[in-house]
């Protein structure tokens, strides 16, 4: 008797029913498919690129100082959302997040577009 739900996953193992073979089963089904890995690293490369998705909207519908308020508030608003999901935040987010404060309020106080240009160059 196969104890395991998971008959779509390459993981299920059509277990018996015994108690040991039960747990197994059951931690075996656990483990996200490929399919299902693949659809969080989609979602996760959507919510990397959502300040740069809105950024350009807002650029294209106003201009470049109401795209610059809209990236700061969405980097922001996602920096927030990690820590308070996962309770850390990479190096890397906190690092572009902090150029795009410093640089897009330069942009926005000083009403030069360059300072936000510069933000991709130092990044990468």
């Amino acid at each position: 008797m196969t104890v395991c739900k998971a008959t779509q996953q390459s993981a299920c193992l059509g277990l018996s029913s015994q108690g040991y073979n039960r747990k197994a089963a059951f931690l075996l089904s656990c483990f996200p498919s490929g399919t299902q890995r693949q659809s969080a690293t989609r979602m996760k490369l959507l919510f990397d690129f959502l300040p740069i998705l809105l950024f350009f909207i807002a650029y294209k519908m106003a201009d470049i100082y109401v795209a610059t308020g809209v990236l700061i508030v969405v980097t922001l608003a996602q920096t927030g959302w990690i820590w308070w999901r996962q309770h850390r935040v990479e190096k890397l987010l906190l690092i572009t997040a902090g150029l795009v404060l410093a640089l897009g309020g330069a942009t926005l106080l000083l009403k030069d577009p360059m300072f936000v240009k510069w933000k991709p160059t130092v990044v990468n």
